[in-house]
């Protein structure tokens, strides 16, 4: 467990990714240093959304793919409740840059990413049913979204 731990840390992109939300935490404070509620609210749903990416990532370990495949079946960790972790993480990312930033462009990218990350979420439970069939239905059965 530590092993694979250790080895999340050895993926660039999710290096990169940490290093985009950090400067992007503190450019968000930058920006609205007065810290009001939703400033505080954007960075706290910002950090949270981080967070559960990482962990969901952690969880999946090496059936992690950027493009929908069925490795395995994974239903431990957060998965055990959630079927798409990963993916409702991001929303809670873009919710917490909404916030942050309150810029329109922002807003529509938000808009962008909830449609692709539904259209990808189809297509992997699509993959996910032909592959472990009954297996993946029961599943279904016992987490949420």
């Amino acid at each position: 467990m530590t092993k694979n731990f250790i080895n999340i840390f050895k993926n660039p992109l999710l290096i990169f990714e940490i290093a985009v939300i950090s400067v992007l935490i503190i450019y968000g404070y930058y920006r609205h240093p007065y810290l009001d509620f939703w400033t505080i609210s954007g960075g706290v749903l910002l950090l949270a959304g981080s967070v559960l990416n990482f962990i969901a990532r952690y969880n999946l370990g090496s059936a992690f793919s950027l493009r929908p495949r069925a490795k395995n079946l994974v239903n431990h960790g957060l998965y055990a409740k959630f079927r798409h972790p990963i993916y409702y993480s991001v929303f809670l990312i873009y919710i917490g840059l909404s916030l942050l930033f309150r810029h329109w462009a922002i807003y529509l990218l938000f808009i962008i990413i909830i449609c692709i990350q539904t259209v990808r979420i189809k297509k992997e439970e699509k993959i996910l049913t032909k592959t472990f069939d009954q297996e993946y239905i029961k599943y279904k059965k016992t987490t949420w979204f």
